[in-house]
């Protein structure tokens, strides 16, 4: 399908004068017929749980919270002259305006769920996902609306109908097949548009509930359509010029990277890069459907194209961090160098939901050093305290020792796979900016060089 991509996250739809903006870069590249993917409006998501939060715990104060958010929306509608005129108006002399249908009907529905939420004083997972789709599920109809005033030819769908998941909640798994399958039967069933506009982040899962993909996962959602249409490309709308060298908060330096691997911005976004939401990268790989990665407000903007081939080779295309990181120890060569211990140690973190970020392992077998996340800490070691505790008692191994305090700083390009030195570099600047090195991981593909220190 002669199709493209483009995806607006939150920062672009923060207000009418970005709106405009949207509009603009719509219609200056009118011609192309585009499916447009939406986040909510910058900050909703973060208000919606906290009304969420506030009205399980018997607070009041969810509902002016609300009417800011109802007011926030007007206002933009306002502002961009597609708010309605009233009919609920008390006098008939009195001129009021109201929002776009769809969207008064969301907001109506979003009060009603929080009403719920304080009446029964809860806020399990599962209405959390419902509460938080809102966000997205109100931006959708506003930038519909001003799409449509604008005199383009709009088409709107809801993912919902689209994005098949499990029951996960907060951080459901795509069923990949389904959900191809139904994009591509829903794009191809009326191709009467220019923009066909739908939410990201959200989808339903097979008894019907409403999901989410975790946070950044309309970038997800936007893939998994190009992914399923066979699109040109997908386009990601920003509110920074591309992926960057490296964090340009710590680094002055940091330069735009003009194109990238697949492999390498996986890299990159699974080590803290956040402009691009890392499962994204997996559909478009699969298809070989180029991401671009450039700014909303800029037209002129090349970005960063990410490709299955670049043109350019790099040493080191680029540098990422994740902060509070913890790393778990465990010594004692008489458990540790025995078949079947890594097997058993990650048995018993997988069995509470522990991801690993991080392993490495002496050569002489003799320790075995493991990063999580902060977050996850605790129930990583009540995991391996309860698992390991017979072998601790004997004295097979040793207590189990915590590190905390930490950052992994990643360092990531496709050119180190033939290249030798690059760790030997880096050692060398680490040593020279008098920074301890606390541990050290390389995988098998040789495209990152992972370092932890401490976070200061």
């Amino acid at each position: 399908m002669d199709l493209e991509v483009l995806k607006f996250g939150g920062s672009s739809l923060a207000s009418a004068d970005e709106l405009r903006k949207v509009a603009n870069v719509l219609l200056a590249r009118r011609g192309q017929r585009r499916v447009v993917v939406c986040s909510a409006m910058g900050g909703v998501t973060n208000d919606l749980i906290n009304i969420g939060l506030r009205a399980s715990r018997g607070d009041e104060s969810f509902r002016p919270s609300i009417a800011a958010l109802e007011e926030r929306h007007l206002n933009v509608a306002r502002d961009l002259g597609i708010a309605q005129d009233d009919d609920r108006a008390n006098s008939p002399s009195k001129e009021t305006e109201a929002l776009p249908d769809e969207l008064q009907t969301r907001l109506n529905e979003l009060k009603a769920l929080c009403d719920g939420l304080f009446l029964i004083g809860e806020l399990s997972a599962k209405s959390m996902d419902q509460l938080v789709s809102y966000g997205e599920r109100m931006a959708v109809p506003l930038v519909s609306a001003w799409l449509k005033a604008n005199g383009l030819n709009v088409r709107r769908v809801d993912a919902r109908d689209w994005i098949c998941t499990d029951q996960q909640y907060g951080a459901a798994e795509v069923q990949r097949e389904s959900t191809r399958q139904l994009i591509r039967q829903g794009v191809t069933s009326d191709l009467q548009f220019e923009i066909l506009i739908t939410e990201g982040f959200i989808g339903k899962c097979a008894q019907g509930h409403t999901t989410t993909l975790g946070r950044g996962g309309s970038d997800y959602t936007a893939s998994l359509i190009a992914s399923a249409v066979e699109a040109k490309c997908m386009e990601k709308s920003t509110d920074v010029p591309g992926m960057l060298t490296s964090d340009p908060r710590i680094v002055d330096e940091a330069m735009i990277i003009p194109e990238m691997s697949y492999e390498e911005a996986m890299e990159l976004c699974h080590f803290g890069a956040k402009v691009i939401y890392h499962p994204t990268i997996q559909p478009l790989r699969d298809s070989g459907i180029p991401l671009i990665v450039r700014s909303t407000f800029e037209s002129d903007a090349r970005g960063t194209h990410v490709v299955k081939d670049p043109k350019t080779k790099a040493l080191v295309r680029g540098l990422s961090s994740v902060n509070n990181i913890s790393l778990i120890t465990l010594e004692g060569g008489q458990s540790i160098g025995r078949p079947g211990f890594s097997s058993r140690v990650f048995s018993l973190l997988a069995e509470y939901n522990v991801n690993v970020v991080l392993i490495t392992q002496s050569s002489s077998e003799h320790s075995l050093t493991l990063g999580v996340s902060n977050a996850d800490l605790e129930a990583a070691q009540l995991a391996l305290n309860q698992g390991l505790e017979a072998d601790i008692l004997l004295s097979r191994l040793a207590p189990i020792r915590i590190d905390t305090g930490l950052s992994i700083v990643a360092i990531v390009g496709g050119g180190m796979v033939s290249t030798s030195g690059v760790s030997g570099k880096a050692f060398q600047a680490l040593a020279t900016a008098h920074v301890n090195v606390r541990a050290i991981a390389q995988g098998s593909t040789e495209r990152n060089i992972s370092i932890v220190v401490k976070t200061e």
